[in-house]
């Protein structure tokens, strides 16, 4: 009797092929769900900005605004009573490739936390083009994250 401790070529190749057609399977999958997870946080993010906007010129009892920039980045600048005028802005930046899409160039808080302006839509994009959500902020100052149509 002659036992044989090992793989054979023939095992190995089978291993190795279902090995491969799992991980063609997974991969898509796991692109996917990074892109949403890219996105996601930049929404997350974003509506945290607006929030911190608000919190600020709520505590300051001063303007306070949210600027938002071309390079997929936006910032949150402070009322500065010495010169009597918005301070620099502090910047944050959006994961690679998220797109800010605003219809409002600033969202500009009073100093009881409310808009200066009726409102705005901000659009945020993942460079797929397939991922798409929205920050609905209304004159009240409060924000929602809705699905993009």
């Amino acid at each position: 009797m002659h036992t044989n401790k090992g793989l054979t070529l023939i095992e190995l190749m089978v291993v190795l092929g279902i090995m491969g057609i799992l991980s063609a399977i997974a991969v898509p999958s796991v692109v996917s769900w990074r892109n949403g997870m890219q996105l996601s946080a930049a929404v997350r993010e974003t509506k945290n900005g607006i929030e911190k906007t608000r919190i600020i010129a709520l505590k300051t009892n001063a303007p306070a605004r949210l600027e938002f920039g071309a390079s997929g980045a936006f910032g949150i600048a402070r009322w500065d009573p010495a010169v009597n005028d918005f301070g620099t802005p502090e910047i944050i930046r959006m994961p690679p490739g998220v797109t800010i899409n605003a219809n409002v160039g600033s969202l500009a808080f009073n100093g009881r936390g409310l808009l200066n302006s009726p409102g705005g839509t901000l659009t945020l994009q993942h460079p797929t083009g397939a991922l798409c959500r929205q920050i609905v902020v209304a004159s009240t100052g409060s924000s929602r994250i809705a699905e993009s149509p």
